[in-house]
């Protein structure tokens, strides 16, 4: 009797599990060539992850947003510094925050929040 109330909760246990859900949908991951002006394309997607091997000072811009582009947004950069040089990323147009230096050979993480009308600067890590 005791297998059986036990079979039963897992089998009851195991119905009610559901699939993790993300609130904006399924990421964008996009690679981004290093150069001194990236110009973002119009960012549509509410969850987007950009990667970018940085070998020289960046300023990035997002100049265009999607309209459907819902408060809340995120936006992820990784960069990972591929040089002897430490470089810095400038944000520019529709990206609110401070400059962020990436040293030699190390790896950054900056997340942006969209406010329904720019990104902001939630957060900037150095992972290594």
């Amino acid at each position: 009797m005791k297998k059986l109330f036990i079979l039963l909760t897992l089998v009851i246990f195991a119905c009610n599990v559901q699939a993790q859900r993300y609130p904006f949908g399924n990421a964008t991951e996009t690679t981004l060539t290093s150069d001194t002006t990236i110009a973002l394309s119009e960012i549509k997607n509410n969850l987007i992850i950009y990667t970018c091997a940085t070998d020289t000072n960046i300023t990035i811009n997002a100049a265009t947003l999607d309209g459907n582009l819902k408060t809340g947004a995120r936006a992820v950069f990784v960069f990972t510094e591929s040089t002897a040089d430490a470089d810095t990323i400038t944000w520019g147009t529709n990206l609110t925050g401070a400059t962020d230096a990436i040293p030699s050979g190390k790896t950054r993480i900056v997340e942006f929040i969209y406010n329904g009308t720019t990104f902001y600067k939630l957060t900037a890590t150095q992972v290594d």
